[in-house]
């Protein structure tokens, strides 16, 4: 894959994963992030084999200006998962607080 083909890839996945944490489908994410770790690396390899054989400050900017965005975009999608897990412990303690809840009220029946 050239370089810009494993950078329009690794947007795709990075979108996918986004999509699925926003339809709370986080179990699928897991193997599409490996996919993009196995990218990044390989992208990571070919900048360093190309910079190797013709050092260019294009490419060397154009890759470090696609990981800043790439960490961007996860940064972001690791608020919202953050968010996510915050609200789902939330509503747990609900639970827990409205199970309580009737056990007391059972034991104050019988």
């Amino acid at each position: 894959m050239t370089v810009e083909q494993l950078f329009g890839t690794i947007n795709e996945l990075s979108t996918k994963v986004e999509k699925l944490l926003e339809s709370e489908n986080e179990a699928e994410c897991e193997s599409l992030l490996v996919q993009r770790h196995a990218l990044l690396e390989q992208l990571a390899e070919s900048v360093a084999k190309l910079t190797e054989i013709s050092p260019s400050t294009v490419l060397s900017s154009q890759y470090r200006e696609f990981l800043i965005s790439i960490q961007k975009r996860d940064a972001l999608s690791i608020k919202f998962a953050i968010k996510q897990r915050d609200d789902i412990l939330d509503k747990r303690k609900k639970q827990e607080k409205g199970k309580k809840a009737i056990k007391a009220y059972q034991k104050s029946l019988l």
